[in-house]
C-alpha cells in the first residue's frame, strides 16, 4: 500500500469514531448547550424589555334606513331608492377604509405616517371600525376624528346630499298630485255648480209650465160654463197644448234626474280625490320629516378600547429550546472538528 492510500485510509472516520469523539467530549458540548440555555433564559427574563403594549380601539357607525312604513306605489319607489343609496354608501365606505383614503384626507392636520390601518366590518345596518394603537386615549381621539371627519367632509357629507336630493326629488312628485288634485277638484266644483245651476233653471221652468197648465184648465172650465157645452175646437186646441206643456215638463223633469245623478257622480268623486288630497298631504308631512331625519342619518358610538394580548411567534420556552438545539448542533460540529485535528496530529507524516 502506497503513502497516499495510508492517508485516504487514515483520514477515513466511521461511524463508531464519530460517536468515540463526541462522547470523549461530551463535557464540552453539555458546556456549550448550558451556557447557551442559560445566556437565553438571562435575556429573555433580564435583559429583553417588554413589548409595548398595543389595545384594539373601536366605533361604531349606524347607518340609518330612513325607510318609510307606509303603502302606496310612490312609497315603495322611494324604499326602494334609499335602500339602493344606502347599500351602495356602505359599499363605498368600506373601499374608502381598504384603499387609506382617510391617510390622503387628513394629511394637512395630522401626520399620516403616524396614522394605523383602519379595518371595517359592515353588516346590514352598522360599519365597524377597528385599529390598533399603544396609547388608548390617543387612539381614541385619533379614531374619533377620522369618524367625524369621514361623516361631515366625506363621503358622509355626499350622502346626505344624495338623501336630500331624493327626498326633493318625491316630495316634488307629491306636490304635483296635489297641484293635480287641486285642479281636477276646482273644474269638478265648477261642473257642480254648472248642473246645480241647471237643476234650478229646469225647476223654474217646470213651475211655470205648470202655471201655464192650470191657466189652460182655468181657460177650459170658463168656456164650458160660458157656452153651456164643450166648445171642441177651442178645448181641443187647448188640451193639444197642455199635452206639449206635459211633455215639455216631463222632458224637463229628465234633465232635472239627469243632472241630480251627475252631481251625485261628481261629489262621489269629489269625495274621493279629496280623500286622496288628504292622504297626499299627509305623506308631504312624512317626507318632509324624514328629510329633516336625513340631516343625519348616522349614529356613532364613542370610541372605546380593549386589551390587545401580544402576539407572539414563539413562546420564551419554545425559543430557548431552539436555542438548546442548535447549541447542542454547533458542541458536536466543534467536537467533532477538535476531534479530527487531534487526530491528524497524531498520524505521522
Amino acid at each position: 500500500m502506497t503513502e497516499n492510500d495510508n492517508r485516504v485510509v487514515s483520514d477515513e472516520i466511521d461511524l463508531f469514531e464519530f460517536v468515540r469523539i463526541i462522547l470523549k467530549r461530551k463535557l464540552f458540548v453539555l458546556s456549550v448547550i448550558m451556557i447557551s440555555v442559560t445566556g437565553a433564559l438571562f435575556y429573555f427574563y433580564f435583559i429583553r424589555p417588554d413589548a409595548p403594549k398595543s389595545y384594539f380601539i373601536k366605533t361604531v357607525i349606524q347607518v340609518k334606513s330612513l325607510q318609510i312604513n307606509e303603502k302606496g306605489r310612490s312609497i315603495s319607489r322611494l324604499n326602494k331608492d334609499l335602500s339602493g343609496l344606502r347599500n351602495q354608501f356602505i359599499s363605498k365606505a368600506t373601499a374608502w377604509f381598504k384603499i387609506k383614503a382617510y391617510k390622503t384626507s387628513l394629511q394637512k392636520d395630522i401626520e399620516t405616517g403616524k396614522l394605523p390601518t383602519i379595518t371595517m366590518k359592515n353588516n346590514s345596518e352598522f360599519l365597524t371600525l377597528e385599529m390598533i394603537y399603544h396609547d388608548p386615549e390617543e387612539g381614541k381621539r385619533l379614531l374619533t376624528k377620522i369618524v367625524n371627519n369621514f361623516i361631515s367632509k366625506e363621503m358622509g357629507y355626499t350622502y346626505i346630499n344624495d338623501l336630500k336630493k331624493i327626498f326633493d326629488k318625491h316630495i316634488k312628485l307629491v306636490r304635483q298630485k296635489l297641484h293635480n288634485f287641486s285642479r281636477k277638484t276646482t273644474v269638478m266644483n265648477d261642473l257642480v255648480a254648472s248642473y246645480r245651476f241647471q237643476i234650478e233653471t229646469l225647476y223654474g221652468r217646470i213651475e211655470n209650465f205648470k202655471v201655464q197648465l192650470n191657466e189652460l184648465d182655468a181657460l177650459k172650465s170658463d168656456m164650458i160654463s160660458t157656452h153651456g157645452e164643450d166648445p171642441v175646437i177651442i178645448t181641443g186646441l187647448i188640451d193639444d197644448h197642455k199635452d206639449t206643456l206635459e211633455k215639455t215638463i216631463n222632458h224637463l223633469k229628465q234633465g232635472q234626474i239627469q243632472a241630480a245623478s251627475s252631481v251625485r257622480f261628481i261629489n262621489l268623486e269629489l269625495d274621493e280625490i279629496q280623500t286622496k288630497h288628504t292622504q297626499q298631504q299627509l305623506k308631504i308631512e312624512i317626507l318632509n320629516k324624514e328629510s329633516g331625519e336625513s340631516d343625519s342619518p348616522f349614529t356613532t358610538r364613542d370610541a372605546y378600547f380593549e386589551d390587545r394580548p401580544p402576539r407572539k411567534r414563539y413562546s420564551n420556552i419554545q425559543i430557548t429550546g431552539i436555542v438548546g438545539v442548535l447549541a447542542a448542533f454547533l458542541g458536536v460540529v466543534i467536537a467533532f472538528i477538535l476531534g479530527i485535528n487531534e487526530r491528524r496530529k497524531d498520524v505521522p507524516r
